[in-house]
């Protein structure tokens, strides 16, 4: 249930899609092509990944604006597009942070990203207060899941969005991207062909010592113990019991069930 509703809706992408269309339109009005060459949706929500904010107050669409000129720090470009949001949107939350530029639009929170393009391919800033350009390929990263999806009928993009969830209650171990990646690589040998049985191979999968502090490695560990206890349970012939152990993993929120 949690799995079916942990997605962004057709209304609701539409509605969304209306801002970014009117803010993709004033960016290509404020910079025009020898400055900008084009924008861009790209990231979880074009790859059907991206939680609603309901659930996940951190999730966010990610806007491309690749700039012609290179030869520049990413600084440089962050600044032009916070001058363009303090112009257009200067009742919003305008916040610069690790490459990126945070906007909250009316109906969706969107996170600018400066890039470069060349023949070595698409550039966008890394992470960390003083960013260099790293390499990236939005393109090939939705082709990859979406293939590892079809090979894995259907069972990948909604083991994506539950991962995400968890990940949400437990205050982001990990950062979604790199969540997504881990599902893409993560290899499901001898695995039964069920949503609960991906989740908990993967889930068992993530390891406690890559991430920040001890406080988020120990949400990890009680994860993997509760879900041996699952086991346990069920093996025990009380799949009630199991179940509120995992609805107490994943809390199926009230504020989902009117949530189109």
């Amino acid at each position: 249930m949690v799995a079916g509703k942990a997605i962004v809706s057709t209304v609701d992408k539409g509605v969304m899609n209306v801002s970014l269309k009117t803010l993709m339109t004033r960016i290509s009005a404020e910079f025009d092509r020898f400055v900008v060459t084009r924008t861009a949706v790209f990231g979880s929500f074009t790859r059907d990944t991206m939680l609603p904010a309901v659930i996940d107050p951190q999730t966010d669409v990610d806007v491309l604006v690749v700039f012609r000129e290179r030869g520049q720090k990413p600084a440089v470009y962050i600044e032009k597009l916070r001058q363009f949001a303090a112009l257009h949107y200067p009742s919003s939350s305008i916040i610069s942070g690790n490459g990126t530029l945070h906007l909250k639009l009316v109906h969706a929170r969107v996170e600018l990203v400066p890039a470069l393009e060349g023949i070595n391919g698409l550039q966008i800033p890394g992470k960390g207060t003083l960013p260099a350009w790293v390499a990236t390929d939005p393109e090939a990263a939705a082709r990859e899941l979406q293939e590892k999806d079809a090979a894995h009928q259907g069972l990948i993009l909604p083991l994506v969005r539950l991962a995400k969830y968890w990940n949400a209650l437990s205050d982001y171990p990990f950062a979604s991207f790199e969540l997504e990646q881990r599902v893409v690589g993560h290899r499901f040998a001898f695995v039964t062909k069920s949503l609960k049985a991906y989740f908990f191979d993967f889930m068992r999968s993530l390891p406690a010592a890559v991430t920040a502090g001890p406080v988020k490695a120990e949400r990890i560990r009680v994860m993997r113990r509760t879900l041996d206890e699952i086991d346990q349970l069920l093996l025990g012939g009380k799949p009630e019991a199991a179940l509120m152990k995992l609805e107490a993993l994943l809390p199926f929120p009230e504020k989902l069930l009117h949530h189109r």
